[in-house]
């Protein structure tokens, strides 16, 4: 697994950062794990496999705009 490091100004409350970080970590995991379960299962070539991720990326920003984010 990799390591981030963040620089995080003493005014925010750490816990709860953390736990915000640790959420998106785990829902980011989720969404890449059932993308290539996907791929796995639809048997997508490399280009197929590349517009789906794609396709996944636009619709992932248009949930952050809807939850402000």
């Amino acid at each position: 697994m990799a390591e981030i490091v963040l620089n995080v100004p003493d005014e925010l409350p750490l816990p709860s950062l953390i736990a915000r970080l640790k959420d998106l970590i785990a829902e980011e995991h989720l969404k890449w794990m059932l993308f290539i379960k996907s791929v796995d299962v639809l048997a997508l070539n490399e280009t197929d496999m590349q517009a789906f991720e794609e396709m996944r990326d636009v619709a992932w920003m248009e949930k952050k705009k809807e939850f402000g984010l």
